[in-house]
Protein backbone atom coordinates (compact mmCIF):
# COMPACT_ATOMS: atom_id res chain seq x y z
CA UNK A 1 0.00 0.00 0.00
CA UNK A 2 2.44 2.56 0.66
CA UNK A 3 4.14 1.66 -2.58
CA UNK A 4 1.29 2.45 -4.24
CA UNK A 5 0.91 5.95 -2.75
CA UNK A 6 4.70 6.59 -3.18
CA UNK A 7 3.98 5.80 -6.63
CA UNK A 8 0.44 8.11 -6.73
CA UNK A 9 2.67 10.78 -5.66
CA UNK A 10 5.54 10.30 -7.65
CA UNK A 11 3.10 10.51 -11.21
CA UNK A 12 1.28 13.44 -9.42
CA UNK A 13 4.26 15.77 -9.09
CA UNK A 14 5.85 14.91 -12.39
CA UNK A 15 2.54 15.34 -14.02
CA UNK A 16 2.10 18.88 -12.20
CA UNK A 17 5.75 19.23 -13.13
CA UNK A 18 5.37 19.23 -16.47
CA UNK A 19 1.81 20.70 -16.49
CA UNK A 20 2.73 24.15 -14.78
CA UNK A 21 5.35 25.02 -17.31
CA UNK A 22 3.48 24.80 -20.45
CA UNK A 23 0.83 26.65 -18.79
CA UNK A 24 2.95 29.39 -17.75
CA UNK A 25 4.33 29.74 -21.12
CA UNK A 26 1.13 29.14 -22.94
CA UNK A 27 -0.28 32.26 -20.63
CA UNK A 28 3.65 34.18 -20.52
CA UNK A 29 2.74 36.66 -23.56
CA UNK A 30 -0.12 37.49 -22.31
CA UNK A 31 0.87 38.22 -18.90
CA UNK A 32 3.80 40.04 -19.82
CA UNK A 33 1.75 42.16 -22.46
CA UNK A 34 -0.22 43.70 -19.74
CA UNK A 35 2.42 43.78 -16.76
CA UNK A 36 6.08 44.48 -18.64
CA UNK A 37 6.65 48.50 -18.72
CA UNK A 38 8.93 46.80 -21.11
CA UNK A 39 6.90 45.68 -24.54
CA UNK A 40 5.84 48.77 -25.72
CA UNK A 41 3.74 48.20 -28.54
CA UNK A 42 1.88 45.10 -29.46
CA UNK A 43 -0.03 44.13 -32.56
CA UNK A 44 -3.60 42.65 -31.77
CA UNK A 45 -4.01 40.91 -35.15
CA UNK A 46 -0.53 38.57 -34.29
CA UNK A 47 -1.81 37.18 -31.10
CA UNK A 48 -5.15 35.65 -31.62
CA UNK A 49 -4.18 32.06 -31.17
CA UNK A 50 -6.31 30.36 -28.15
CA UNK A 51 -5.55 26.66 -28.99
CA UNK A 52 -2.43 25.42 -27.66
CA UNK A 53 -1.20 23.71 -30.92
CA UNK A 54 -1.82 26.90 -32.64
CA UNK A 55 0.31 28.89 -30.44
CA UNK A 56 2.54 26.13 -30.62
CA UNK A 57 2.89 26.56 -34.46
CA UNK A 58 2.67 29.83 -34.52
CA UNK A 59 5.21 30.96 -31.43
CA UNK A 60 7.71 32.65 -33.92
CA UNK A 61 4.92 34.83 -34.64
CA UNK A 62 3.87 35.45 -31.50
CA UNK A 63 7.45 36.73 -29.81
CA UNK A 64 7.77 39.08 -33.12
CA UNK A 65 4.81 40.33 -32.73
CA UNK A 66 6.12 42.19 -29.74
CA UNK A 67 7.96 45.24 -30.12
CA UNK A 68 10.10 45.19 -27.59
CA UNK A 69 12.07 47.66 -26.03
CA UNK A 70 14.41 48.08 -23.03
CA UNK A 71 15.83 50.93 -21.55
CA UNK A 72 19.83 49.67 -21.60
CA UNK A 73 21.40 46.70 -22.61
CA UNK A 74 22.41 46.01 -19.05
CA UNK A 75 18.66 45.50 -17.95
CA UNK A 76 18.44 42.60 -20.34
CA UNK A 77 20.47 40.61 -17.61
CA UNK A 78 18.63 42.28 -15.20
CA UNK A 79 15.49 40.67 -16.51
CA UNK A 80 17.33 37.16 -16.86
CA UNK A 81 18.36 37.12 -13.28
CA UNK A 82 14.83 38.22 -12.25
CA UNK A 83 13.61 35.30 -14.58
CA UNK A 84 15.82 32.94 -12.84
CA UNK A 85 14.68 34.11 -8.80
CA UNK A 86 11.23 33.26 -10.25
CA UNK A 87 11.50 30.67 -11.42
CA UNK A 88 13.54 29.63 -8.03
CA UNK A 89 10.83 30.81 -6.00
CA UNK A 90 8.29 28.61 -8.27
CA UNK A 91 10.16 25.29 -7.92
CA UNK A 92 11.78 25.19 -4.93
CA UNK A 93 8.79 25.00 -2.69
CA UNK A 94 7.76 21.89 -5.24
CA UNK A 95 11.07 19.83 -4.85
CA UNK A 96 11.14 20.45 -1.00
CA UNK A 97 7.72 19.63 -0.72
CA UNK A 98 8.22 16.40 -3.26
CA UNK A 99 11.31 15.51 -1.50
CA UNK A 100 10.45 15.61 2.42
CA UNK A 101 6.93 13.68 1.62
CA UNK A 102 9.32 11.07 0.47
CA UNK A 103 11.29 11.33 2.84
CA UNK A 104 8.93 10.49 5.41
CA UNK A 105 7.87 7.75 3.57
CA UNK A 106 10.92 6.14 2.90
CA UNK A 107 13.94 7.30 5.55
CA UNK A 108 15.08 10.44 6.95
CA UNK A 109 18.52 9.28 5.14
CA UNK A 110 17.07 9.75 1.72
CA UNK A 111 15.87 14.08 2.51
CA UNK A 112 19.53 14.88 1.86
CA UNK A 113 19.62 13.23 -1.32
CA UNK A 114 16.33 14.63 -2.51
CA UNK A 115 17.06 17.82 -1.48
CA UNK A 116 20.44 17.68 -3.88
CA UNK A 117 18.60 16.16 -6.59
CA UNK A 118 16.19 18.43 -5.99
CA UNK A 119 18.33 21.57 -6.54
CA UNK A 120 20.04 20.19 -9.53
CA UNK A 121 17.45 20.02 -11.51
CA UNK A 122 15.91 23.55 -10.47
CA UNK A 123 19.77 24.76 -11.34
CA UNK A 124 18.51 23.14 -15.10
CA UNK A 125 14.94 24.30 -15.36
CA UNK A 126 16.20 28.19 -14.35
CA UNK A 127 19.04 27.93 -16.85
CA UNK A 128 16.72 26.57 -19.47
CA UNK A 129 13.96 29.18 -18.52
CA UNK A 130 16.70 31.92 -19.02
CA UNK A 131 17.68 30.59 -22.36
CA UNK A 132 14.56 30.19 -23.88
CA UNK A 133 13.93 34.13 -22.40
CA UNK A 134 17.40 34.98 -24.38
CA UNK A 135 16.33 33.52 -27.67
CA UNK A 136 12.70 35.04 -27.56
CA UNK A 137 14.48 38.07 -26.87
CA UNK A 138 16.69 37.84 -29.70
CA UNK A 139 14.09 36.63 -32.07
CA UNK A 140 12.12 39.47 -30.93
CA UNK A 141 14.68 41.92 -32.01
CA UNK A 142 15.31 40.09 -34.81
CA UNK A 143 11.84 40.61 -36.23
CA UNK A 144 12.20 44.29 -35.07
CA UNK A 145 15.08 45.18 -37.26
CA UNK A 146 13.73 43.37 -40.55
CA UNK A 147 10.08 45.07 -40.21
CA UNK A 148 11.78 48.61 -39.83
CA UNK A 149 14.38 47.69 -43.14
Amino acid sequence: MDSTILWGFTILFFVGLFLMPTLLTFYYPRIRAYTSPWVCRHDPHDFNYYGFYKWQINYKNIVASYYCKLPKNIFRRVWLKVTLLMSIMIYLPLFVSFSASIAYMISIGYLYLSVIWAMIILWILSYYSADLLDRAYKKCQEEKNKTQK
